[in-house]
């Protein structure tokens, strides 16, 4: 066994993304959420790992390119001669960095107080070995993710060439005003002594966030995001279910006249986050929803397109089967490694 520390050193970077606006170049320069832009300019001459210290992802351990930098969020770790990056990066992440984390308002996590974390000894040669199986792994991941994206922009693609652009509506259809066809209701929060582990989902503005043991709503509806950066975002959810004070739902709508699974589609394209307040507490109101006029194909259109969204999504479940296998078996390969 070695401690983290007599595997690798760290560094820090001071840069400030609004530093970036006027630098331009060839070489990436990476946030929490992954790569920002381009730059003149590279902190990293060799391959290395970053670990985001603050805010959102907190923990979150990357492999980056060499001639490459971070911006100061993050932490470089610099694996020492005869470590692999490769396989130092699975180790950490196996580690589940995100348990150090304090701060309640702004989350963050130093090196000391994950350092002293023992990791397996190997040779190079193995430690490569065992990073080979694990990148293998983690490509056939990504593949399946990105066949998962394949098939939601195959959707927005078919969406586009029955309707074209619900906006301008460039295709003639007949209109119909939000509030004459549907109603939206506020949700309510979950009381914590209600919150549970399975049960019937509670949705947020950015899905699942709690699970309760009643119902606000009975069926399938939109739940929309109201209050924070997820605010205008527009979700498919399935009945029974709650729905939070975070978020508002389709209470009632005409279904003589509307398909459910049209009408998601629909609010995705029109994008509501525009509509998002400019304060520091972004929000949404039911206004534009009931105000914003909204093409009406014949239902007939309608449902031939929820047909095709419904076969898409027999396909995503296959590739999303494959995915959950994938990822278990990399977790049981991590836990062989790594103990």
């Amino acid at each position: 066994m070695a401690r983290l520390d007599e595997l690798c050193s760290k560094a820090s970077s001071n840069i400030a993304q609004k530093d970036l606006v006027q630098r331009n170049g060839e070489y990436p320069i990476f946030g929490a959420s992954g790569l920002i832009k381009h730059v003149d300019f590279y902190q990293q001459e060799r391959p290395y790992i970053a670990v985001v210290k603050d805010g959102a992802g907190v923990g979150r351990v990357m492999q980056l390119p060499g001639k490459s930098s971070v911006i100061g969020t993050m932490q470089y770790i610099i694996p020492n001669e005869g470590v692999s990056v490769s396989y130092l990066a699975y180790a950490m992440e196996h580690l589940d960095l995100a348990r150090y984390y304090t701060g309640a308002t702004i989350p963050h996590i130093y090196f000391k107080d994950y350092c002293r974390e023992s990791l397996r000894s190997h040779s190079t040669e193995e430690q490569r070995r065992i990073a080979a199986v694990l990148n293998q792994t983690s490509k056939l991941i990504s593949l399946r993710k990105q066949q998962l994206a394949k098939l939601d922009e195959l959707v927005k693609v078919r969406f586009v060439e029955m309707f074209g652009d619900p906006v301008r509506n460039n295709k003639n259809f007949i209109t119909a005003r939000g509030a004459a066809f549907l109603k939206l209701s506020n949700g309510k929060p979950v009381l914590e002594e209600k919150r549970r582990r399975s049960g019937i989902p509670a949705y947020g503005g950015n899905g699942i966030s709690w699970y309760t043991d009643e119902a606000l709503f009975p069926k399938d509806t939109l739940v929309i995001g109201r209050v924070g950066f997820q605010s205008g975002n527009v979700h498919l959810a399935r009945g029974p279910l709650w729905v939070t004070d975070n978020a508002m739902y389709v209470a009632q709508y005409d279904a003589e006249r509307y398909d459910l699974e049209f009408l998601y589609a629909l609010m995705n394209a029109i994008d509501f986050t525009r509509f998002q307040d400019a304060g520091d507490l972004k929000k949404v109101t039911q206004k534009p929803f009931l105000e914003t006029v909204y093409i009406q194909p014949p239902l007939s259109i309608q449902r031939r397109f929820a047909a095709f969204v419904e076969r898409t999504d027999r396909a995503k479940a296959l590739v999303q089967q494959s995915l959950a296998q994938l990822e278990t078996l990399k977790k049981s390969l991590m836990q062989d490694y790594f103990g």
